[in-house]
């Protein structure tokens, strides 16, 4: 039984150049801290490689960070203290 091969019907591998397609002229936008700004990382890195000849640029102006690809645009508005913020005003 340990030998047997899982296989997943429902799970695929991600496709950087489908999902560079299906958002094109469209916007990606993570919100977060620094657990979401390593999602955004990710998925940069997993689109340029999808794509390493398209033309890509970083625009870095904290707390906004933008990768622009030539069909999309993936953004990170980096928010470390939403829950702190959100905390303190349900208190109030």
């Amino acid at each position: 039984m340990r030998d047997r091969l899982i296989t997943c019907t429902v799970c695929t591998r991600f496709d950087g150049a489908d999902f560079l397609t299906r958002m094109k002229g469209k916007t990606v936008m993570f919100v977060g801290d620094s657990l979401g700004r390593n999602q955004w990382e990710s998925l940069v890195c997993l689109l340029h490689a999808a794509a390493p000849q398209s033309p890509a640029q970083l625009v870095s102006a904290d707390p906004l960070y933008t990768y622009k690809f030539l069909v999309c645009y993936v953004h990170m508005y980096h928010a470390a203290c939403m829950i702190i913020q959100r905390l303190s005003e349900e208190i109030n």
